[in-house]
């Protein structure tokens, strides 16, 4: 320790050993301190700290626990809640997303794969709703008309595609001059869908 007027100089050992605590005096509203519990370092004005310890790297706002790195649950969190955890195996496992999850967020394989074979499912029944259609318009098309003048029939059919099937009623009438021609039907698909249709005709 040495004294030279402007000020008192002290010199330390190059290794201190049997301390408690270290705390450096604040600057420019930062100050750290470390002891057996970790080394911390807070700024005053902002309200923000940050803690090293044996197993946790911690950020803290106003007091309150924001985003840390827990070496022992080997998570990364925001408060207590993990976002990202490793398991046994050492994957990386992120929590499922929901409705309010915004785009960018992570998904996992199990969200994935239920996107997957949800969307596979719908594919499924688009699939057989298409093929029930056809299968009700070839039923449709194999409806006999009425050919004669003056004439009505009615008339019944199926049809069939890809596995998918179908049956059809249809009314048809020819005016008594031949030169108007009516013709309706209706149609009923394996998938439980209706449809139907309406034309009419003019000869010259």
């Amino acid at each position: 320790m040495s004294q030279d007027g402007k000020g008192l100089e002290v010199k330390l050992s190059d290794k201190l050993q049997n301390m408690t605590s270290f705390e450096t005096r604040e600057v420019n509203d930062k100050k750290a301190r470390l002891d057996s519990n970790g080394l911390s370092v807070e700024n005053t004005s902002t309200k923000e700290r940050s803690h090293l310890s044996e197993n946790r790297l911690a950020f803290f706002k106003d007091g309150a626990l924001g985003l840390n790195l827990d070496g022992k649950e080997r998570a990364l969190k925001v408060g207590e809640k993990a976002i990202i955890s490793i398991n046994k195996n050492n994957e990386a496992l992120v929590e499922d997303l929901n409705a309010s999850s915004s785009g960018q967020a992570i998904a996992n394989k199990n969200y994935v794969d239920a996107k997957n074979n949800e969307l596979r499912t719908q594919l499924h029944s688009v699939n057989r709703e298409s093929r029930s259609g056809i299968a009700g318009a070839n039923a449709a098309a194999a409806l006999p008309m009425i050919a004669m003048p003056g004439k009505s029939a009615l008339a019944v059919s199926a049809g069939a595609y890809k596995g998918q099937s179908a049956v059809a009623l249809g009314y048809s009438r020819m005016s008594d001059n031949g030169k108007i021609m009516l013709k309706l039907h209706g149609n009923s698909t394996s998938t439980g869908d209706f449809g139907g249709g309406v034309g009419i005709g003019w000869a010259w």
